[in-house]
């Protein structure tokens, strides 16, 4: 079988996505982690870099006998931090509630597998009878015996005195507060606060003071990093600040006066709030920090994840790799999810496309670099010898070939010499977003505007409109025996059939992102609405999101024991059970 999950294609309902895929000439277009279940890994520490560091271990994981659901999602990135009257620290995030209560040694979680909508989460508002919720579009209440009913309407619009809640809106454009904004103010707003002696809003270019029924900007620190206020707190009189890239501050009026002895993850505080024991900080992927004590350490947070986005994931060396957006790349390390950067010897830190040839995992950037790792070091993946064209857009093999597509070409290696196709003329001017080879020797390339393509005995098959395509921009391809499948942006999921090829499934004008086999031989395919699994019946229904960590799926892997799915906020394993029980 050869998978190509291609790129991450947002909705074609939304624009502006062509500076994601690191696509030239694109514009406006639209675990970890199998540590799930004890003995199914064989880890060790990992250094990432390009010089040496100790081997990985590839000995082939013990499987379980009973797999079972897992997701980690990505409660690193805080939103919003918030006190209930009994002390306990709330914490809405990218990926779901988390909830510290006093003396307890880990936090409850409710994400979309307990019954939230997404779990992105903007805001929360704690209450004697648990918390109001409010994810992307609907609310919730959670009671403290953990259950969650949907709200008939928004959190309670009378904000005033907690004004933590104003920079979300709510439901609204504009922050719901009872005055007037002030009318130079531009950008987002990120945190609104008040102290006795004026209030405070801050917005992604600027800081606003009103005191005396006027507004007033206030200057940051001079010489100071920041891009941004991100954090307002108020304890007291006191008002602490979170300037993003720099650090925190008090400030007294306009005076600052920068915090010493804080963590490096509050340099990026997203949120600041004040339990009975000190000052909590929310960050942007390193969690909750509290100060108690007279000492800084980081909550915990189990099956959490610092980055999100997951555009590929992979297995290697017994473990599952996850490409992010821009985080890096997710790995599984023991019962931790270790992410690796540039820091750690990668060329960037938005990987695209993974793929597993010759004992090495190769990771594609959206930059079009590509590294490979030998179990030993990070290295570049391929040389000019190899490469006419450096930049790479996909990657596919079917462990016999490396495929890689590139700008006006593509190239395929057996792993010791390589054929190199830069000067087709049938690929003049195109990027090939997506690749496969196949087992009659074939390759199938797929292009943003000239539909499909394959290659096969040194001559190229064009498949367009006129084929039955109902979209030219192939978005992924997937190949098991002579099943050849192409996702397309907007013209939804196709078969060959013989000379053309025929729609399969139609998610509504969504793009197919991701498209994979099962064991049995049934395809699914991910797109912005959830997974679809092909039934028996020729139905493709959905599976239910709370097992999928969400609706809003990006890639798959498919394993022998089951599924993984990667999400804007989840990377989640369902068993292969359990995807069957969606009907059809």
């Amino acid at each position: 079988m050869a998978t190509a999950p291609g790129l991450f294609f947002g909705s074609p309902r939304i624009g502006g996505w062509g500076a994601i895929f690191g696509f030239p000439g694109i514009g406006g277009g639209g675990s970890l982690l199998r540590l799930a279940l004890a003995g199914w890994l064989m880890t060790a520490p990992l250094v990432g870099c390009r010089s040496q560091a100790p081997a990985l271990p590839v000995a082939p994981p013990a499987k379980p006998v009973h797999p079972m659901p897992v997701q980690y999602t990505t409660t690193e990135n805080i939103r919003m931090l918030a006190v209930g009257p009994d002390g306990a620290l709330w914490a809405a995030t990218h990926g779901g509630v988390l909830c510290w209560l006093a003396g307890a040694s880990t936090p409850r979680r409710w994400t979309a597998a307990d019954g939230l909508w997404s779990n992105d989460v903007r805001a929360v508002r704690p209450s004697t009878e648990g918390a109001e919720v409010k994810t992307t579009n609907r609310s919730f209440h959670i009671g403290m015996d953990g259950t969650i009913i949907p709200e008939p309407g928004d959190i309670n619009p009378d904000i005033r005195g907690d004004w933590s809640l104003a920079p979300y809106g709510l439901g609204r454009d504009r922050p719901m507060v009872p005055w007037p904004m002030p009318q130079e103010a531009l950008g987002a707003v990120t945190a609104v606060a008040e102290t006795p002696k004026a209030l405070y809003l801050a917005t992604a270019l600027d800081l606003w003071r009103r005191a005396d029924g006027h507004w007033r900007r206030v200057a940051l620190p001079p010489g100071s990093p920041a891009s941004h206020v991100s954090a307002l707190g108020v304890r007291g009189a006191d008002l602490i600040a979170g300037l993003y890239g720099d650090g925190l501050y008090r400030l007294d009026g306009t005076r600052w006066e920068r915090l010493t002895g804080t963590p490096l993850a509050s340099r990026f505080a997203t949120a600041i709030a004040f339990p009975p024991a000190g000052i909590a900080v929310g960050t942007r992927s390193e969690g909750v920090w509290q100060r108690a004590g007279g000492r800084w350490r980081p909550l915990p947070a189990p099956l959490s994840l610092p980055a999100s986005d997951f555009q590929a994931i992979a297995e290697y060396g017994g473990m599952v790799w996850a490409a992010t957006l821009d985080g890096g790349l997710l790995q599984c390390q023991g019962a931790r999810v270790r992410r690796w950067t540039r820091a750690d010897g990668l060329s960037a830190d938005s990987p695209r496309g993974l793929a597993v040839f010759g004992n090495q995992l190769y990771v594609r950037h959206a930059t079009g670099e590509t590294d490979r790792y030998d179990g030993t070091a990070w290295h570049p993946a391929f040389t000019k010898a190899d490469l006419p064209r450096p930049e790479v857009y996909a990657l596919a093999t079917d462990g016999a070939r490396l495929c890689v597509g590139g700008w006006a070409g593509w190239a395929a290696t057996d792993g010791r010499t390589w054929e190199q196709h830069y000067h087709d003329p049938q690929l003049a001017g195109q990027v090939v977003t997506a690749i496969a080879p196949a087992p009659d020797g074939a390759v199938w390339l797929g292009t943003q505007k000239q539909g499909l393509l394959r290659y096969q005995n040194c001559h190229y098959t064009r498949f367009q409109e006129v084929q039955g395509l109902t979209d030219d921009w192939i978005t992924c391809l997937a190949v098991r025996g002579t099943r050849v499948l192409a996702g397309t942006y907007t013209g939804g999921l196709l078969e060959r059939r013989g000379d053309r090829f025929a729609r399969l499934l139609d998610p509504q004008g969504y793009a197919v992102r991701a498209v994979a086999f099962a064991p049995d031989g049934r395809a699914l395919a991910a797109t912005p609405l959830g997974v679809y699994r092909e039934a028996a019946s020729g139905k493709w229904p959905l599976l239910a999101p709370d097992l999928t960590g969400g609706a809003e799926s990006q890639s798959l892997l498919s394993l022998p024991d089951g599924l993984w799915v990667g999400t804007r906020t989840a990377l989640a394993f369902v068993p292969h059970a359990d995807t069957c029980g969606c009907g059809g």
